[in-house]
């Protein structure tokens, strides 16, 4: 059975190759306009980490937060009850300062880096 660091690299390359896959159906090409696109890129909303957020949600659409989570040795990665846990369900099943935490998850998919928790 592979290990949760694995698990978490494979996770997040399904996530990158999900997200190119989007990217590129959004990009114009010769059969469409960038007027057929759903949102112009100026109009793009930036989301951010909330605590009503799923746990897998977080960590499909913002990859570099599996690391957080392991950081804060929260095993969600893999975890089955991921895809029905908020960050906030998450936080209190597992003891942790839920506003510190939700504070590095939103630096890490904001900058797209995780600072070292042993510095």
């Amino acid at each position: 059975m592979p290990d949760a660091l694995t698990c978490a690299k494979r996770l997040a390359a399904r996530a990158q190759r999900q997200l190119g896959d989007q990217l590129d159906r959004l990009r114009p090409s010769k059969e469409r306009s960038a007027a057929s696109l759903i949102m112009p890129q100026s109009m793009e909303v930036r989301m951010r980490v909330e605590l009503s957020q799923l746990v897998d949600d977080v960590m499909r659409r913002w990859p570099v937060t599996i690391r957080v989570f392991l950081n804060y040795r929260m095993r969600c990665v893999g975890c089955p009850i991921a895809c029905f846990h908020t960050i906030e369900d998450a936080c209190r099943e597992h003891e942790v300062a839920r506003m510190r935490f939700l504070a590095d998850i939103r630096a890490a998919a904001a900058t797209g880096y995780v600072d070292d928790p042993s510095s």
